[in-house]
């Protein structure tokens, strides 16, 4: 019998949303105060941001391009898996450059 393992990466979890799409999700996520989002990290171009809801079974994942979002005062990390190192982002933290 032969057991194969394969590897995989931990960002395909990660749902490719425009700027567009992230802010009409952060401005939903502003009227309901059990909604929050933390800054996964940094890669290749790319922020990662998780949803965080006090009763969810399933967070929203998201990899959006650097070039249409902009991140203010959060710490520069990698991209990491670990919540216990994402930063918890507030109003002040986002601000959107799409056209």
């Amino acid at each position: 019998m032969m057991i194969m393992l394969m590897a995989c990466n931990s960002r395909m979890f990660f749902h490719d949303v425009s700027s567009a799409d992230f802010e009409r999700e952060w401005n939903l996520s502003a009227k309901n105060s059990i909604v929050s989002w933390w800054f996964a990290g940094e890669h290749a171009g790319y922020y990662y941001v998780v949803e965080k809801r006090a009763i969810a079974t399933q967070a929203k994942r998201f990899r959006i391009s650097k070039q249409s979002v902009r991140f203010k005062e959060v710490p520069e990390m990698g991209f990491t898996m670990w919540p216990n190192k994402w930063f918890n982002l507030k109003d002040k933290n986002v601000s959107f450059d799409h056209p």
